[in-house]
């Protein structure tokens, strides 16, 4: 039987590496393309490997169809914006994805699916639709751009760069939530205590703490009102093991507020106590009775395999989809009644502890 793999080329580090050669030889320019509603580990993945190309003689510019969130913006490098502008893709000889589990995270440019050449990438559920470089085993995108960097390091090609040094530690410490999460292996630290060091020896930029600061530590009056509503809107189920909150359409305008403030609203109902699954639902206000749902696991619950019904993805622990229904109130239904067979199976396996 025939399985999905065998549609596409599996690419090794130096296989990626070789690539990157032939298009610098051939003056290739290079499109790379991050998920929508774009997070820390696609946006410093994309801007590391921009840099890299760059450095090596090459011409590469990163696009989004969704605009960076203010917290981020000091990963874009040179590039004013993020934003894709129409048939921008005309202008490049090669389109990478970078952190893109599917065609469907490209948003409106799924269509683009079929010009890319190459898809760099850590989630273990995924959609391959090109060549791809994977390793689901790791803590984020941002350490296989690292292996990348390291590997052009070894081939005597470049030396160390603190620019490509933060953007690669950023995209790690944001899926990683500063090294917080159980993705967070010990090749992770190995990786970030190397790109520690070249940006300790560089004066000209910001330090690890003012990087973890920016993504961790660091909100804007805007977001914390959006964290109240969030708080507000907080509900419990499975006897008080499911943790959720929903955000319609027009709450965000309603209350001043953009979506981009309500960014990482999963964290909420994922950190309440005695909480095993914490999920956020927000309604796509382009698209009214659409909801995106983010899924965070706080034991061995895996909310990918669950989403994956709803054709969904990601990790283990950390996993999205989307879904249809009439209301906030219908959609969050839709999700307990998904969760709570695993959560109840899972209690029921370690009763001692979830009894803690």
């Amino acid at each position: 039987m025939t399985s999905k793999t065998d549609f596409f080329p599996k690419l090794d580090t130096s296989a990626v590496c070789d690539l990157m050669e032939q298009y610098i030889s051939a003056r290739k320019k290079l499109l790379l393309l991050c998920h929508v509603n774009p997070d820390g580990d696609t946006v410093g993945s994309a801007f590391a490997m921009q840099k890299l190309y760059s450095m090596l003689g090459g011409y590469a510019r990163c696009a989004c169809i969704s605009d960076t969130p203010g917290y981020l913006k000091f990963l874009l490098l040179e590039q004013d914006s993020l934003i894709y502008t129409p048939n921008m893709e005309n202008d490049f000889d090669a389109i990478w994805t970078i952190d893109v589990a599917s065609p469907m995270q490209l948003g409106q440019l799924s269509f683009l699916a079929d010009r890319v050449s190459l898809s760099i990438d850590h989630h273990e559920n995924c959609t391959l639709f090109s060549p791809y470089y994977l390793d689901g085993k790791a803590s984020a995108t941002g350490e296989l751009i690292f292996h990348i960097y390291n590997e052009w390091i070894q081939r005597k090609k470049i030396t160390s760069n603190p620019t490509i040094c933060r953007c690669i530690y950023a995209a790690i410490s944001a899926d990683t939530g500063s090294f917080q999460y159980s993705n967070t292996t010990p090749e992770t630290f190995q990786i970030a205590a190397i790109l520690l060091k070249t940006i300790q020896n560089d004066p000209n930029g910001e330090d690890t703490a003012s990087i973890a600061r920016r993504l961790h530590g660091c909100r804007t009056i805007e977001e914390m009102q959006a964290q109240k509503l969030v708080i507000e809107r907080l509900q419990l189920a499975c006897n008080g093991k499911l943790a959720y909150t929903c955000v319609s359409a027009s709450l965000p305008e309603e209350n001043g507020l953009s979506d981009f403030d309500f960014g990482g609203m999963v964290d909420i109902p994922r950190s309440v106590s005695g909480v095993l699954v914490g999920l956020a639902i927000k309604e796509n206000k382009s698209n009214k009775g659409t909801f995106k749902i983010s899924a965070r696991s706080n034991c061995d619950i895996d909310v990918a395999s669950i989403l994956s019904s709803f054709g969904g993805g990601g990790h283990k622990r950390a996993a999205g989809a989307t879904i249809t229904a009439e209301n906030c109130r219908k959609a969050a239904e839709k999700m307990i009644a998904a969760f709570t067979p695993a959560i109840q199976s899972y209690q029921k396996e370690n009763e001692y502890e979830t009894k803690r």
